[in-house]
């Protein structure tokens, strides 16, 4: 006698290669190659490390009462973790005061741009959290494209500083 066989189908290995995703991304902090990036990305990684203790700490504390998608915090740690310090912050303060008992609610995204990423395992955990579906990361990942009429050497020149971070 033969033992059944569990087809999972389609979604179950979306669902399986998502989770296989998740555990393989990056943290969100973004790392240096040199001294002068040490000093040009500690406000960006100060933001995103006080953030992170927010979301373990206090978060669970309130449970799920944000009426955006993603959540207030989520939105702080992706637009910290894609657009820097400075911009970061502008727009998690911009989402915080939108954020009120009265709102409506709804899908709020991260406006593109900032740190490009050129593959799906480039994307930090809080980006794959905050663009969950196969179709919206190849919505991201689009903005980042270069255009085709555009020759290679104009994308080196596009950085948020001096030199490109590494991201782990």
């Amino acid at each position: 006698m033969t033992e059944p066989r569990h087809h999972h189908g389609v979604a179950g290995r979306q669902h399986e290669s998502s989770q296989d995703l998740f555990d393989a991304a990056p943290s969100e902090f973004v790392h240096p190659n040199n001294a002068f990036q040490i000093l040009w990305l500690l406000p960006q990684n100060l933001l995103i490390a006080g953030l992170k203790m927010y979301r373990a700490l206090v978060s669970p504390l309130y449970g799920d009462v944000c009426k955006h998608f993603p959540t207030c915090s989520a939105y702080g740690l992706e637009s910290l973790t894609r657009h820097g310090a400075l911009r970061g912050l502008g727009l998690t303060v911009r989402r915080l005061l939108r954020c009120h008992p009265w709102a409506a609610g709804g899908i709020d995204r991260v406006p593109d741009g900032g740190r490009p990423f050129t593959s799906v395992e480039q994307l930090p955990k809080i980006v794959l959290l905050n663009h969950p579906t196969p179709e919206d990361r190849a919505r991201l990942l689009a903005s980042f494209a270069p255009a085709a009429s555009s020759s290679p050497a104009d994308h080196t020149t596009r950085q948020s500083s001096p030199a490109e971070p590494q991201v782990s």
